[in-house]
């Protein structure tokens, strides 16, 4: 590996630790992470474990946390966020079977994935488990043909059982897709489907006892026996539940433009060459996106599953596209693909105006935008098919479509990044975001501070001072809870407790007794924003106006306010 590659990989592990762990406790738990988080939390606080937990390693990885630390929203995402950093390393192991270059662009478009970058900014099982089942996979499908990395399988196989069985759901929709991958790899490829597995008996033995000692927590956690069958259990069950958001299919269209164009191009290649592995990634990458298309349980990160894969076979599609290209031409090909990007801006910037319903004007046609747009879109094939021309003239003609990928896989990658920026940093609470099934409003850190000046007016510590909180919602339970979770003598009722006199927070629905509603003053906070289950439809078909769904689409912005749900802050004076 020269130097310029390992440089390149430490600068990619380094971009994926900032992208990962900055900011982490810049905005509240959501719902389900404020229930994982506080099971951790009183274990650590000695009030018990809780029976059942879909992610044995979250909930005992937090417990240790919170127990040594307390705690905290960034710590509580710590353990996923770092999971996240070496999901992006693994392509490293796969650059034997990709190429050097096609295993740095796999791990770029994970560093760049939303889906990816998001997962593992939660506080949830997903990047838990689809490192674990991607490890046994590596250890598979990149192990062949590669001394260095077949001497890791042990340890792969044993990491990969101890993460995946304790990970979470996601594992077994990346393990199922991935074997049956792995069968139609070794079946293509003529080779015995058995033999590899031989040598799995002692480091899966491993496996299986790392995830028993995880799931009791080194013997901290003894009613935890059963922790290796609890991720199976609930994917399972996720079978005949139903969960929400849109279906994987829209959201990995949504959020992933470049992965599927890079992926595309690799399966182009791989139907050309007839290459075992990289056909394999693409049935793994499509029988995964089956899977959690198919789940009706699975929550929207869970496409994690397919991107995975897709990165990989993305990787292997941009090393096969250089590889044909000669070193005296790549500059020539790089300056077309930059000048063919240039002039897609434009179309990227009409796309805009169109969304924000700007006036727009074009040789003497004004307000018939349909027309507008037509014209462009000509003028804009053409300018591409004549700088495709100019640069004919010092690039072989065969070859010359590689500038125009490259031109348009730098457009998407900037979409991807203005998608992936924005769902990690900007939005990451907005009920516009379709992975975003619901989110704690910042409002309840307004309502900890104003706990804290009413406990020190009334010089009380805040293990001191009593607060009840009314509600029978269990989400709304769970972040209000785990947001005061520094006062102690917090309790939670289904009913206005009758002998309290300090402070109450309860939902709207629960109000003072009559005879004290006097005594009682109350100031109303957002708890939790739910996100969207539908995407906006255009306004009309002929002519064609789709402002909503472009405006959705480029800038997650919804034409109605959201609805949060809401708690009232009862004191008496």
């Amino acid at each position: 590996m020269s130097r310029s590659i390992r440089l390149a990989w430490i600068v990619m592990l380094a971009l994926a630790a900032l992208l990962r762990l900055a900011a982490l406790n810049h905005v509240p738990l959501a719902p389900d992470e404020a229930a994982s988080a506080l099971a951790s939390l009183d274990a650590a606080r000695g009030a018990g474990w809780v029976s059942t937990a879909e992610s044995p390693l979250l909930l005992v990885g937090n417990g240790w946390l919170f127990l040594l630390f307390g705690g905290g929203d960034g710590l509580a995402r710590l353990i996923p966020a770092l999971t996240g950093v070496a999901l992006v390393g693994l392509p490293f192991l796969w650059r034997k079977r990709l190429g050097d270059v096609g295993a740095l662009v796999a791990a770029g478009l994970l560093l760049l994935s939303p889906t990816a970058l998001f997962a593992a900014r939660r506080l949830e099982s997903t990047c838990l488990g689809v490192g674990g089942a991607l490890l046994l996979l590596t250890a598979l499908m990149a192990g062949a043909h590669d001394d260095r990395l077949t001497r890791l399988t042990p340890w792969l196989i044993g990491i990969g059982l101890t993460l995946g069985l304790t990970g979470g759901p996601s594992f077994y929709d990346v393990l199922l897709s991935g074997l049956v991958a792995w069968v139609f790899y070794r079946w293509i490829s003529g080779a015995p489907v058995r033999s590899p597995l031989r040598t799995w008996g002692r480091p899966a033995l491993g496996g299986l006892v790392g995830a028993l000692l995880v799931s009791i927590g080194l013997g901290w956690r003894w009613n935890g026996w059963s922790g290796i069958a609890e991720g199976l259990a609930a994917w399972l069950t996720s079978w005949r539940v139903a969960g929400g958001g849109l279906s994987a299919v829209w959201l990995l269209f949504l959020y992933e433009p470049v992965t599927l164009f890079l992926a595309l191009m690799g399966l182009v290649w791989a139907v050309k060459k007839a290459a075992p592995l990289a056909l394999a990634l693409a049935l793994w990458g499509a029988w995964g996106l089956l899977v959690v298309g198919l789940r009706p349980g699975a929550t929207p990160l869970a496409v994690l599953a397919a991107v995975a894969p897709l990165t990989l076979l993305a990787g292997y599609g941009v090393q096969q596209t250089l590889s044909g290209i000669p070193a005296a031409l790549f500059p020539w090909i790089g300056g077309h693909g930059l000048v063919s990007f240039v002039f897609l801006v434009p179309a990227g910037l009409a796309l805009a105006a169109y969304a924000n319903e700007s006036a727009v004007g074009f040789i003497g046609v004004a307000g018939n935008v349909n027309v507008i747009y037509i014209l462009g879109a000509v003028v804009l094939i053409s300018l591409q098919a004549l700088i495709a021309l100019l640069f004919s003239l010092t690039v072989p003609l065969q070859k010359v479509w590689r500038g125009v990928a490259l031109g348009v896989a730098l457009m998407l990658l900037v979409t991807q990044v203005g998608f992936a920026w924005g769902l990690a940093f900007v939005r990451p609470t907005s009920p516009a975001e379709p992975a975003v099934v619901a989110a704690t409003s910042p409002d309840l850190w307004m309502l900890r501070e104003m706990l804290d000046t009413l406990a020190i007016r009334r010089e009380q510590r805040r293990d001191d001072f009593e607060v009840a909180v009314v509600a029978a919602d269990a989400p709304t339970a769970a972040v209000v809870r785990w947001t005061l979770r520094d006062f102690a003598r917090l309790t939670v009722t289904a009913s206005w407790p009758v002998e309290m006199k300090g402070v109450v927070i309860a939902a709207p629905t629960a109000t003072p007794p009559a005879g004290e509603a006097r005594a009682w003053n109350g100031i109303a906070f957002s708890t939790i924003q739910h996100g969207t289950q539908t995407i906006p439809r255009c306004q009309s078909m002929a002519p064609l106006t789709c402002h909503n769904l472009a405006r959705w689409y480029l800038f997650r912005r919804l034409n109605d306010a959201p609805v949060p749900e809401k708690v009232i802050l009862w004191v008496t004076p």
